[in-house]
């Protein structure tokens, strides 16, 4: 009697387990829903610069790595995967530095917001995909046979949340009639695309 309620419990601990795994999984997969709508956007505002050849490439490649993880949560531990996540990643880093040097001199010692600039809006999307490209690279989160603690989980979810709403909210300010002209990361984003909506 003893031994069986021992293993009813065992198979109930098993159960709970699962449950939170896989409760887990679909948390990741949705996050990634939301980092690819992100990325997206951000492809598709692109198209209005005047280099798309460079940024629709950098922002479209992460939208099709989280889309992998949306239709299958341990796709991130694929060969193919691994391979064009570091790559860009390095891309990325490369064009970060690249940017930073920009900003640095364009700001010239003066204190004010970088967005104002398009190489500060540049760098900061590339910021953005950095963090979540090692978010996705370096992590067991989301991922079969995971081997992370609890308390790291839960702050690497906070830290995916966060990463995943943020720039959407900042970015959906922009689409606020007012805000669009207060705040300065706003400016200079759509050429061409509101003024054509606001003659109508």
């Amino acid at each position: 009697m003893f031994k069986k309620n021992m293993e009813d419990e065992v198979v109930t601990s098993q159960r709970i387990g699962e449950t939170a795994e896989d409760s887990c999984t679909k948390l990741w997969q949705g996050i990634n829903l939301v980092m690819m709508i992100f990325f997206l956007l951000s492809t598709y505002v692109q198209l209005n610069d005047p280099d798309p050849y460079i940024w629709v490439p950098i922002y479209i490649i992460p939208s099709f790595l989280c889309l992998s993880v949306v239709l299958k949560a341990d796709s991130a531990d694929n060969t193919l995967w691994h391979i064009v996540s570091t790559t860009h990643l390095v891309c990325c880093v490369l064009g970060m530095l690249y940017h930073l040097a920009l900003v640095i001199e364009i700001m010239a010692g003066r204190l004010y917001n970088p967005l104002v600039h398009e190489e500060g809006r540049e760098l900061a999307g590339l910021v953005i995909i950095i963090i979540w490209l090692m978010v996705c690279r370096f992590t067991s989160f989301g991922r079969k046979n995971r081997v992370t603690s609890t308390s790291s989980l839960v702050v690497l979810l906070v830290v995916s949340v966060l990463l995943s709403i943020i720039p959407l909210f900042v970015w959906s300010l922009c689409f606020i009639s007012g805000f669009d002209t207060q705040l300065s990361h706003c400016n200079g984003m759509f050429p061409g695309m509101l003024g054509a909506a606001t003659t109508r």
